[in-house]
């Protein structure tokens, strides 16, 4: 039968049983779930998807704004359309997309769309020229309303999806008033809590939690940093990643302007705002944000339930690896429980279920 083919029973098979404990969920999601894992971790020759459904259209838009056009790729499932509106996703990225990620870009959104979802591609152009610049919360603000006005789109099930970066900038765009109370759910994928406190991990090679720490070099992560803190105006804290020493005094002391700045694209300054049911997702070795960023993320939000956490082994900072070892099944497992609840979350009818109600425990790591 082959090694890759047997892993692929193997992983269907597994999952299958990992779909026990999720009772409740709608039987589509559950499908839509294997699709998803299958399209994104095995090899091309294995992806059922493309067996039973065709591409999506597509279309690039510029829309205005007050810090100038976004460039704005929608993905749209294939006709024949459904009797009722479709759910959409934004895809929120924080800096720019470098080349080699443009492509794993595209089939996530392709894949999406192909499983029933408008999905919306929106970055100020200056981070499509590829220029090291943050992402605004303002760019997911007017995705949300431009996504509202399509006639292809349920406005009651419009979520948001952030990578890296853009998962912290996706949870402060949906504190903001004018959307908070309509996000339908946000899918934080490897952001960080807290930007000082990333900041302070960046430069001293330690992440901390709780006064547990772990060493950790941020690899990758320093050089960009540094350019991006300089383009928005925070020249203090772009010294500190090249000077580290006592990095966490000095964050503390930046001019008020420069903390005013960082304070605009952190989590946890406006997590209070945050309405929607949050699903987390990070890996244990990432080494461009430490996952301890989404433990006190996950923390935050506890309180007031609605949120949920799961670490994996199975991506190099964002992009998946190819699970085709049957010693990565277990992890499989845990991504796919947390993923059949996302799905079936921003996919079903829009009745939101009461803000004091979880949708599961937060304790699934």
């Amino acid at each position: 039968m082959g090694r890759r083919l047997l892993a692929l029973v193997l992983v269907l098979a597994l999952l299958g049983v990992a779909a026990a404990p999720a009772l409740g969920q709608p039987v589509r999601a559950h499908l839509k779930t294997l699709v998803l894992v299958s399209a994104l971790f095995l090899p091309s020759s294995l992806r059922p998807l493309s067996l039973f459904a065709g591409p999506p259209r597509q279309e690039q838009l510029l829309l205005p704004s007050a810090a100038g056009p976004i460039v704005t790729d929608l993905f749209l499932p294939a006709p024949p359309p459904p009797p009722e509106r479709w759910p959409a996703l934004i895809l929120a990225m924080g800096v720019r997309t470098a080349e080699e990620d443009r492509p794993l870009m595209v089939r996530f959104a392709t894949i999406l769309s192909q499983l029933g979802y408008v999905v919306c591609w929106p970055r100020l152009e200056p981070l499509e020229r590829s220029e090291s610049q943050l992402e605004r919360p303002a760019t997911f603000l007017t995705a949300f309303h431009f996504l509202e006005q399509r006639p292809e789109v349920d406005p009651e099930r419009i979520s948001l999806v952030g990578i890296s970066v853009g998962a912290s900038i996706a949870l402060v765009a949906a504190s903001d008033p004018a959307i908070a109370e309509r996000v339908r759910l946000v899918f934080s994928f490897a952001g960080y809590y807290d930007i000082f406190d990333y900041l302070e991990a960046l430069a001293s090679g330690v992440s901390r939690l709780d006064g547990h720490t772990e060493r950790w070099s941020g690899e990758g992560a320093v050089g960009l940093a540094r350019e991006v803190l300089a383009n928005m105006g925070a020249p203090e804290a772009a010294r500190i990643l090249a000077e580290p020493d006592s990095a966490r005094e000095r964050l503390a002391a930046l001019p008020p302007t420069e903390r005013a700045a960082l304070a605009a694209v952190s989590p946890s300054a406006v997590i209070t705002g945050v309405r929607a049911p949050v699903l987390i997702l990070h890996d244990r070795g990432d080494h461009l944000v430490h996952f301890f960023e989404s433990e006190k993320l996950e923390r935050a939000l506890r309180p007031r339930g609605q949120v949920e956490l799961v670490i994996v082994d199975l991506f190099q900072h964002v992009q998946p690896r190819q699970a085709t070892d049957p010693a990565t099944l277990a992890e499989l497992a845990r991504l796919y429980r947390l993923l059949v609840t996302a799905l079936a979350e921003t996919s079903s009818p829009p009745a939101r279920p009461p803000a004091a109600a979880p949708i599961r425990a937060g304790d699934a790591r």
